[in-house]
């Protein structure tokens, strides 16, 4: 059993770190590509854009990250790994679309 903990514990981390790296990414292409569409004059598609990729983010992203450590400590480790990577792949997701934008 703390063998299964420990290894389910060692790969959330590594799907929180890539989850976070995601996040941080998503971020500053958000207010980079904001700051940009200001700069030009296009204002209304940018917002529509951030407040869609927030929403994203927030039912795909950040939510199933928060159930992988909420499953992690009811030891379904299962569970925990689906939701984890689900977490960070919807936020890579995100950003590549971003970029792709």
């Amino acid at each position: 059993m703390a063998d299964r903990n420990g290894e389910s514990r060692k790969w959330l981390t590594i799907n929180t770190a890539i989850f976070g790296g995601a996040s941080i990414a998503l971020a500053i292409l958000g207010v980079t590509k904001m700051i940009a569409s200001f700069v030009s004059g296009n204002i209304a598609m940018p917002i529509v854009g951030a407040v869609l990729g927030l929403g994203l983010f927030g039912w795909f992203g950040a939510k199933n990250f928060m159930e992988a450590w909420k499953a992690h400590s009811n030891t379904d480790y299962g569970q925990a790994m689906t939701k984890g990577i689900t977490a960070w792949a919807a936020t890579v997701g995100l950003v590549l679309v971003r970029i792709l934008t």
